[in-house]
């Protein structure tokens, strides 16, 4: 969405379909996404110098990591050309892009002030102060999940105990091998979750900006309900899911979550209850 020169928005949209076969990093992503723009990684900075700039800063990297927001367009950048050439190496990459070294002059960052606004953590501490007024006993992975969702749904249901919340922020890392659906990270979690969640729990997995990837849902609540649903209606959701058409499944069944485009986004949140 911020691109300069033009040819970026090219590169931009090629290079993300493939980092998203490869299961890398969003902020190996973004040092990729860097080195192909004159504007990302402090080019704004020099762009604007010597104007005083101020940037309010939303944060939607896992970790609040906020210089990453936007691929840093105001931040100074400490990564290399170099660096994204060993990431194309590191994940079989073989497409030609072309890189740009980002603004390593720190005259260009004088006058400028980022101000981090709000992140994950933010959104984290409301659900656990609401989860602890209802009685419920809190436990946190944090925000910088990053695990794939067999690995995070396992960590979670060892750590619950009986009335008991988990909540975790953060990006679970989905490796495409096909295409075919329509999203998203948190329908792929929640679709997982109905062939690994016990009866006693609750998932709830959400994209915090209301939309994921181009489904319609932010995301979605599984629970044995869920599971009642799909078999009354002698649905395969495997089938579904291997198809990558979570986003189908869940709308079908009623259990998507429908908020529409929130105005901001603090990165994917996820629930676990258990009574």
């Amino acid at each position: 969405l911020l691109c300069l020169p033009m040819s970026e928005c090219d590169q931009g949209s090629e290079l993300y379909a493939l980092f998203l076969k490869a299961g890398g990093t969003i902020q190996e992503l973004n040092t990729l996404r860097k080195h192909i723009s004159t504007i990302k990684g402090g080019g704004l900075a020099k762009c604007l110098y010597p104007a005083t700039v101020a940037s309010l800063v939303f944060c939607d990297v896992p970790g609040d990591h906020f210089k990453e927001v936007a691929s840093g367009p105001t931040y100074f950048d400490e990564t290399t050309i170099h660096d994204a050439e060993e990431l194309l190496k590191k994940y079989n990459i073989k497409n030609t892009f072309t890189f740009n070294e980002t603004p390593k002059d720190e005259k260009y960052f004088t006058k400028v002030t980022n101000i981090p606004f709000v992140s994950n953590k933010e959104a984290l501490c409301a659900m656990e102060a609401e989860a602890e007024k209802r009685g419920y006993s809190v436990i946190s992975l944090g925000d910088e999940v990053y695990d794939f969702p067999e690995v995070f749904l396992e960590k979670a249901k060892q750590r619950l105990t009986p009335h008991s919340v988990l909540v975790a922020g953060g990006e679970l890392a989905i490796k495409l091998t096909h295409g075919g659906g329509i999203g998203g990270r948190n329908l792929y979690i929640a679709s997982k979750g109905l062939q690994d969640l016990d009866d006693t729990d609750t998932l709830v997995t959400f994209a915090s900006d209301g939309i994921d990837n181009r489904s319609p849902s932010a995301g979605a609540i599984v629970d044995k309900e869920t599971k009642r649903k799909i078999q009354e209606k002698g649905i395969d959701n495997k089938k579904y899911h291997e198809e990558d058409k979570d986003s189908e499944l869940f709308l079908e069944i009623g259990d998507a979550i429908i908020t529409g485009d929130t105005g901001s986004n603090v990165s994917d949140l996820y629930l676990m209850i258990r009574n």
